[in-house]
């Protein structure tokens, strides 16, 4: 099937389609969901909404960047999603660029577990002081400096437009 982007259109297969029965946390109406990626060696993903082509959610997988990141899901949540193993357990974080603070965070509080065997999936609200909604990924500051020759072949030295991000 074809879906509609903010980015373009992109083609997906209905099967692949993520149901989030009971949305997200102040998105109740935004339910079905793919998840793409930009490239294959990044960590980041986007969780596409089907139901509001404007809606696209740049996520993660914690344990890629907090080893020790874990929690206990609720009874009734494993058996909403019909988890009969944790193997089958697909965990994203979404995650917010704050310019006015330059950093990267990531919402620990508030993961999205995924089946991935069925692909239905919610979002859980942990009752865990040691994860923040805005838990830092990367800390940006500075601009890189760079090398460059003038028209004249003079080597010359100046900063990018580009913020150099740090592993928090």
């Amino acid at each position: 099937m074809k879906v509609a982007t903010t980015i373009g259109e992109m083609e997906t297969a209905e099967k692949r389609c993520i149901v989030l029965e009971d949305g997200l946390v102040g998105l109740p109406g935004a339910v079905r969901f793919v998840l793409g990626k930009d490239c294959d060696d990044s960590p980041f993903h986007w969780l596409q909404c089907l139901d509001d082509p404007s809606l696209a959610l740049a996520v993660v997988r914690p344990a890629d960047f907090f080893i020790d990141y874990s929690f206990d899901l609720q009874d009734a949540d494993i058996e909403s999603l019909g988890i009969e193993s944790a193997d089958e357990a697909v965990v994203l974080t979404t995650i917010t660029l704050d310019a006015k603070k330059q950093r990267v965070t990531t919402n620990l509080l508030g993961p999205i577990v995924i089946n991935g065997r069925t692909l239905v999936g919610k979002q859980v609200v942990l009752s865990n002081d040691q994860y923040a909604t805005k838990h830092v990924l990367f800390e940006c500051s500075g601009r890189p400096k760079v090398r460059v020759r003038s028209s004249s072949g003079a080597k010359t030295t100046r900063k990018t437009n580009v913020p150099v991000a740090r592993a928090a």
